[in-house]
């Protein structure tokens, strides 16, 4: 075999090219050019290259952000209309004595008022300043628009009134246009009734007025013949009177044709005048038009504003595959996370065939590729400008003489050469192509370059060597792609920190390969290997019971965020309650006292006066004394902290932030806790959880219980729940809600009606109830409670 020819060295830009020839930005670019109006705006897009400047990009994201707000506000679809490629008209403008044809000053006047709209819309809007900034420089020349529309019509036309020599000239026209068919017509009628004619129409050739003749009588009407028909059966003969009047329309149409050269002369000349400044608008209408593309594409499929940062970082957060996303769909595409920095410069990616390890490692490349021209990412990016660099596929040659290895080295050894600290650099199944020993030990060695020169890289291997050497490397992470080793089918879901599993074995097993065939395998397979795949397992068992503790935590703290809020509210609550009180028991103390000092004012006065008798007097008073008193006992004797109260049998109370009135059967010796019935069912309460009812409030509880009948009332919904006839999953749900109710409302007690039946309700419910932390006890209940048809939990 001959001797591996090596190439010329590749240049930088030519790496690069490959680069995004791979990753298939191409096909990115033509989708987005989609989203353009113009046809210089699709240009933009379509040879779109990477920021080399990070404030430019910068910039320029912030342009593409200012445009997906806009559209997503509903920007006026009209307003980039009219963007044409002029280019090469504006140019001819600028030639002396050139003029444009009224179709190419049509064209040149659509895209000036594009312009001229452009500029005014962003003008006024301050809230976007770098799409302001980027327009501010748009010319625009309104005088110039209107000699255009005044001379030319909307289909392209020159308009009789572009100058008033044109409009004479063609009121000319038409005079004598006009005397010649009605002299022709005359003409006409006589050859037809001679028979002389073909088709008894008048018909024009040349610019001039003819009669279609018969061939046979060409000789019988004097005059000059100016052609024949296709078939030569018709002659088209200009009669001799009528000669004259068709030289005086010919003079009279190269008049016209004269003038309107003139007129686009002139007006050539005044689009010349600002040609340079229209063909800068030009080219910066095209960046908008494709700015505005990258945000249309960024709004349909998600796209995320990237942060540019100074520091040596490449970090993606739930990003996504561009053409996987186009092809498929965002929700049928799996997001995936990967953090590069100064402490991790390398991910090596390992696992098995179509696992989503080359899918992956495009992901990450095309995004980054796509964050450097300005385009959003599918998901969160934070990176710093990169020159992407990639050695992906089979670039085996017959005609070269090369293999899938030498090619692969030939483009890391060019890849080397450029190679620094700016560097991004993808390689798929690296050196694979050969004895896995030496291929392990160049692959490291290659690794070992790119750590070297500070270049951040992923790579993705079959190797169990690489996997051992990325492990005692601090700089280079094990990565790998989820694969369910039950169904032996990948999640595509990317695990960092965890190397991967080939499962040969068992995808040959899956596919019907021989048992013998793999027990003899078997027996080649060395013990570390064995260990490490092992391990590997169990690293993987491991993560996935941390995840699943991870999201049952984060599940427990949203629960416990939202019972934190409901208890804060409802604290706040109380305390605007006990404000109230405070406020109207001092006003109706204050009114009390008012009431009572007039009376003993009036007293006096009458007393003095004597205007009636002391009996009178007394007997007055006495009554208004009782009114007072009366009005003392009606008001709400209701505690407030701090104050205590000492309660009897057959005392109305009610519990603490509850609205149920009940009545105290019993009061124990200790005072600490008392029997009250609530609805005919009795419980065992602290004392220190009951507030004394007044009368008056039992009277508006008597009518308020009178007038909604037989429905239940809030309280008894809390206090006894009824899961009789329902499944236990259903059963469960609703214990569970009727349990965080009652302990946000400080209920003691919860009666649970489940019925007797086969008795399987009730063991599920009473299995669940053992592993709530805030149940003390429970038990069955009594005969008047229900018996085993009912469970009274203590909370």
């Amino acid at each position: 075999m001959n001797a591996i020819e090596t190439s010329p060295k590749t240049t930088k830009d030519s790496l690069l090219q490959s680069a995004s020839d791979q990753l298939e930005f191409d096909k990115v670019l033509q989708h987005i050019s989609g989203y353009c109006i113009s046809d210089i705006g699709k240009e933009k897009i379509l040879t779109l290259g990477k920021y080399s400047n990070p404030e430019e990009l910068q910039e320029e994201l912030e342009r593409v952000d200012e445009f997906k707000t806009l559209h997503a506000g509903g920007l006026p679809s009209s307003l980039f209309d009219g963007i044409a490629d002029c280019r090469q008209q504006l140019k001819k403008s600028k030639i002396p004595n050139a003029y444009l044809t009224a179709n190419e000053l049509d064209l040149v006047a659509g895209t000036i008022r594009c312009s001229r709209l452009v500029v005014s819309f962003f003008g006024t809007q301050e809230q976007y300043p770098f799409l302001k900034n980027a327009t501010a420089n748009l010319h625009s020349n309104k005088l110039l628009e209107r000699h255009i529309s005044d001379a030319i019509d909307d289909v392209g036309n020159i308009k009789d009134t572009a100058s008033k020599k044109l409009q004479t000239i063609r009121r000319d026209i038409l005079d004598v246009s006009a005397k010649l068919r009605t002299r022709l017509n005359k003409i006409l009628r006589q050859v037809v009734t001679d028979e002389l004619v073909s088709d008894d129409f008048v018909s024009q050739r040349e610019g001039r007025f003819v009669l279609p003749l018969k061939i046979e009588n060409k000789r019988k009407v004097p005059g000059i013949i100016h052609g024949l028909s296709q078939t030569g059966q018709t002659a088209f003969l200009e009669p001799t009177e009528i000669i004259e009047m068709n030289n005086e329309l010919s003079l009279l149409r190269n008049q016209e044709e004269r003038e309107i050269i003139a007129i686009l002369t002139t007006l050539t000349a005044e689009v010349g005048a600002d040609a340079t400044k229209f063909l800068s608008s030009i080219d910066t209408l095209a960046h908008l038009d494709a700015t505005q593309a990258k945000a249309l594409f960024a709004l349909k499929f998600g796209g995320i504003k990237p942060s540019i940062v100074p520091t040596n970082t490449v970090n993606f957060y739930k990003v996504r595959h561009p053409l996987l996303v186009i092809a498929k769909g965002i929700a049928n595409v799996v997001p995936l996370n990967i953090e590069f920095n100064n402490g991790t410069i390398g991910h090596l990616i390992s696992g098995p065939n179509a696992g989503g390890k080359t899918v992956a490692l495009k992901s990450i490349a095309l995004s980054l590729l796509m964050v450097s021209s300005g385009i959003f990412a599918l998901g969160e990016c934070h990176t710093n400008l990169r020159e992407v660099f990639c050695a992906i596929g089979d670039k085996q040659s017959i005609e070269h003489d090369l293999s899938t290895f030498s090619s692969q080295l030939i483009t890391l050894r060019d890849i080397l050469s450029v190679a620094n600290h700016d560097s991004f650099i993808v390689i798929d199944e690296i050196c694979s192509g050969t004895d896995p020993n030496e291929g392990g030990a160049l692959a490291s060695g290659i690794l070992d370059a790119l750590l070297e020169r500070n270049a951040m890289f992923l790579v993705t291997t079959h190797q169990s060597s690489l996997k051992t050497y990325a492990l005692q490397k601090e700089h280079i992470v094990n990565d790998s792609l989820e694969f369910d080793p039950t169904t032996l089918r990948p999640t595509y879901k990317f695990l960092s920190g965890i190397p991967g599993n080939s499962y040969a074995f068992a995808l040959a097993e899956r596919l019907g390969v021989q048992d013998d065939v793999l027990a003899f395998a078997q027996q080649y397979r060395s013990e570390t290997q064995t260990v490490m795949e092992d391990t590997i397992s169990v690293l993987l068992q491991y993560r996935n019971e941390a995840e699943q503790l991870k999201e049952a935590a984060v599940k427990a703290e949203a629960i416990a965020q939202k019972k934190k809020a409901e208890f804060e509210a409802k604290l706040t609550d109380l305390k605007q309650r006990q404000n109230e009180l405070i406020r109207s028991s001092k006003q109706e103390a204050s009114e009390i006292l008012s009431k009572a000092n007039s009376i003993i004012e009036n007293t006096i006065r009458e007393v003095r006066e004597q205007q009636k008798t002391p009996a009178e007097i007394k007997k007055e008073f006495d009554k208004s004394k009782k009114e007072v008193v009366a009005s003392i006992e009606e008001t709400p004797q209701q505690t407030l902290e701090g104050e205590s109260h000492t309660f009897e049998a057959g005392d109305a109370v009610r519990l603490d932030n509850a609205s149920e009135i009940g009545t105290v059967i019993f009061v124990e010796q200790d005072q600490q806790h008392s029997i009250v019935e609530f609805n005919s069912l009795k419980f065992r309460v602290k004392t220190s959880q009951l507030q004394l009812v007044s009368k008056k409030e039992q009277k508006v509880a008597k009518k308020t219980s009178q007038s909604v009948g037989g429905y239940a009332n809030k309280f008894d919904s809390k206090v006894t729940i009824d899961l009789r006839g329902k499944r236990v999953e259903e059963a469960i749900f609703e214990l569970e809600n009727a349990i965080s109710d009652a302990l946000l409302s400080n209920l003691p007690f919860m009666y649970i009606l489940h019925g007797k039946g086969t008795g399987a309700l009730r063991i599920s419910i009473q299995q669940f109830l053992k592993k709530e932390r805030n149940i003390v006890s429970f038990r069955e209940g009594e005969l008047n409670e229900g018996g085993a048809g009912v469970t009274v939990v203590t909370f």
